[in-house]
């Protein structure tokens, strides 16, 4: 009977991480894509701010223009039709800068067109317009192992 070798273990490259990215964008993506349309159909009941924290931003009632381009965004997400999809997630930020979906939206858009450092910085916008988002702990999740794959 031959002795059992050790199992070999593959070394870490560079390679790594560039097939996390990807990654990144499928989950973003389909945390977007899953998520959000649901939330947008059904309203949430909000717990009271407190007076010492930002309120989540939102577009103001009047603002349609920035709904409209939102769900346009969402439908053209759904699509795969990204480059499209990020033009419509920018005229709803450019309607209304504080309205945090928007900004998700963008990010998936920018990830699904591999443009991660640019996606990132959109999810990073997104938690810090709506840190208690029901959608910001996967969001945070993503994002510190996206920045783990970058540092490897």
């Amino acid at each position: 009977m031959l002795p059992s070798r050790p199992a070999r273990v593959p070394a870490r490259s560079s390679r790594a991480s560039v097939h996390r990215l990807p990654l990144l964008g499928a989950l973003l993506t389909g945390v977007l894509l899953l998520g959000v349309p649901a939330a947008a159909k059904a309203p949430v009941k909000k717990k009271p701010a407190a007076s010492s924290r930002k309120k989540a931003a939102q577009p103001q009632a009047g603002s349609a223009s920035a709904h409209k381009s939102y769900d346009d965004a969402l439908a053209l997400l759904k699509a795969k039709r990204y480059d499209e999809a990020s033009t419509q997630a920018q005229r709803c930020i450019d309607s209304a800068p504080d309205f945090a979906d928007c900004h998700m939206a963008l990010g998936a858009a920018l990830a699904g067109m591999s443009r991660w450092d640019d996606a990132a910085k959109e999810y990073q916008t997104f938690l810090r317009l709506a840190p208690d988002h029901r959608l910001a702990p996967k969001v945070r999740a993503n994002l510190a192992q996206y920045e783990e794959g970058r540092s490897q």
